[in-house]
């Protein structure tokens, strides 16, 4: 097992599972973000409340890749700096996930879909996308 692995499976050796360090982010001459800190450990949970246009929507979108931080900041997982902006990429190998306030961001997809975009599989000959499949782990998912 590695130690990324370990950390997930609660064995952090108190490593934070993510850890947001001096974040900022200005649009043109409005601070949306000043010096953002946060640290989160494995089996915590956290939720952002403030007020409209304090900055909840900005740092997740940061942390989900939407919007690039100025330069400065850092965001970890277990430990490890990740290249900013995030990629989607880079957010499903750390095995982080975003939920939403609205839920209804792709009003004509299917849960299946919903649950999925972004992470379909193709069957290797075809290039299909394996709906069976797709449907048994987004049911995993939602268990």
């Amino acid at each position: 097992m590695t130690g990324r692995e370990s950390r997930r499976n609660g064995a952090t050796n108190g490593v934070p599972r993510l850890e947001v360090r001096g974040v900022h982010k200005r649009f043109t001459n409005v601070v949306a973000l000043a010096g953002v800190d946060m640290t989160i450990l494995p089996g915590e949970i956290h939720a952002l409340v403030g007020e409209n246009g304090c900055g909840k929507s900005t740092l997740v979108k940061i942390l989900s890749g939407y919007h690039a931080p100025d330069p400065g900041g850092s965001v970890l997982v277990d430990g490890e700096r990740l290249q900013l902006p995030v990629t989607p990429t880079s957010m499903r190998r750390c095995g982080l996930s975003v939920v939403h306030q609205d839920l209804g961001l792709l009003d004509a997809f299917s849960v299946t879909e919903n649950i999925r975009l972004g992470q379909f599989g193709a069957r290797r000959l075809t290039r299909a996308i394996a709906w069976r499949r797709e449907r048994e782990l987004a049911l995993d998912s939602l268990r």
